[in-house]
């Protein structure tokens, strides 16, 4: 395979088994802009492509999605979304770490118990079950971490 320079920076052209021709994708040779073949080859076909759909979205949307289910993948989303800025807080060593991750502890606690309760609302053959039950595992042994003192500074 062989790059080359496109008509603008960005967006070069390739060439596969050193042929300049274009054949078809049967022959094993396709040159073109980079962007295009990679548009190309990792389309996905959708009703629309014109709007994608989140996929928290779309099944918060479906008729049958009852309330608490939406609840709990609100609540779950965000504490993911905490863990993430816990994992950052972490890598910056902030001044005062030890004291931020305190905090941390007792939301992560607070979240834990939290889940567990939005979890034990669910239908038992609710596959959110499992999902809230997993992210509630992770938040449980994210406090027991800072707990232990394996993100302290000293």
């Amino acid at each position: 395979m062989k790059i080359f320079p496109g008509t603008s920076p960005k967006t070069p052209t390739i060439e596969i088994n050193n042929d300049p021709k274009t054949t078809n994708e049967k022959g094993g040779k396709a040159v073109g802009r980079f962007d295009e073949i990679l548009r190309e080859k990792t389309a996905v076909s959708s009703p629309n492509p014109a709007s994608p759909v989140d996929p928290i979205q779309g099944i918060q949307d479906t008729s049958t999605t009852t309330d608490i289910q939406k609840h709990a993948l609100s609540y779950g989303e965000e504490s993911l979304t905490f863990l993430e800025r816990l994992s950052f807080t972490i890598k910056e060593n902030p001044p005062q770490k030890d004291k931020i991750l305190e905090q941390y502890r007792d939301i992560l606690n607070d979240r834990t118990e939290t889940l567990k309760v939005i979890r034990d609302l669910l239908n038992e053959g609710d596959p959110l079950r499992d999902t809230l039950n997993e992210i509630g595992v992770r938040t449980a042994v994210e406090a027991y971490k800072i707990y232990r003192g394996d993100y302290s500074s000293g």
